[in-house]
């Protein structure tokens, strides 16, 4: 693995921070560029992509620092060490969606249209960013026996949780899983009506994906909960509510187109 890709004397480049700057990079790039096609206003769909970059940011740090708040009020400044991994999805995109919204009301933008616009960015830019979580070695798996285990140095997250022994590469898993969801959303958009509904496709895509991806994945304890017999991660019970609320929405949203 290589969380560090060149050293710079005291500021070393990490490979996690680069990823996730070519992600949003290329990203933005596309937005604007379907953007432009939909008649939307290419210097204001660069200006809600940097809010979105901020807003994604600051959900996915808060939505992963709030169980490890006793760890990291110990040493604040680590809030603000993002490069180093610790950024939760789902706090990303929550956050991302109510800024938008904000946004576009604001500038009096038609929100689903800029949500189908920017699906297939979100998607690609999910897909880079778990090859940076794998070189990281954050958001690791499970000890595993098949032959694609994968055994990390004890110098990151994964080979200190599980040195010498094979686990699941689920950030590879993940990363898959964002290139599937980048190009299923291309084939299958023009045969969607309905404004906002490639968007939630996309929404009800990734939270299949993530529940599906998360039995494999290493939770510490604090990032499990038991409940109807079932020992599922956060992620997985956001992922089935997700799941449902996007579905009820598309299916509205398909009748009035």
């Amino acid at each position: 693995m290589h969380p560090i890709l060149w050293e710079l004397g005291p500021f070393p480049i990490r490979s996690y921070g680069v990823l996730i700057a070519i992600a949003f990079g290329i990203g933005i790039w596309l937005a604007v560029r379907r953007g432009r096609r939909r008649g939307l206003d290419p210097s204001r769909m660069t200006d809600l992509c940097i809010v979105i970059l901020i807003s994604s940011i600051v959900g996915a740090r808060l939505l992963y620092v709030i169980p490890y708040w006793d760890e990291y009020a110990a040493r604040p400044l680590r809030l603000f060490a993002v490069w180093e991994g610790g950024l939760t999805m789902y706090g990303g995109l929550l956050a991302a969606v109510a800024a938008s919204i904000l946004y576009t009301r604001a500038k009096g933008m038609p929100f689903w249209t800029v949500s189908d616009v920017t699906a297939p960015s979100i998607a690609l830019g999910l897909g880079i960013t778990r090859i940076g979580c794998f070189l990281n070695g954050c958001c690791f798996g499970l000890p595993t026996d098949a032959g694609w285990g994968v055994r990390f140095p004890p110098y990151c997250a994964a080979g200190a949780e599980f040195y010498g022994i094979p686990i699941h590469p689920t950030q590879l898993y993940a990363a898959l899983g964002g290139f599937a969801l980048f190009a299923g959303l291309l084939l299958v958009e023009k045969r969607i009506h309905g404004e906002g509904r490639l968007f939630l496709l996309f929404l009800i895509g990734y939270a299949a994906v993530r529940f599906v991806l998360d039995h494999f994945r290493f939770y510490e304890d604090v990032s499990v909960l038991a409940m109807g017999g079932s020992n599922l991660s956060w992620n997985q019970w956001l992922s089935l509510a997700l799941i449902v609320g996007a579905a009820i929405v598309y299916v509205r949203r398909g009748r009035r187109a």
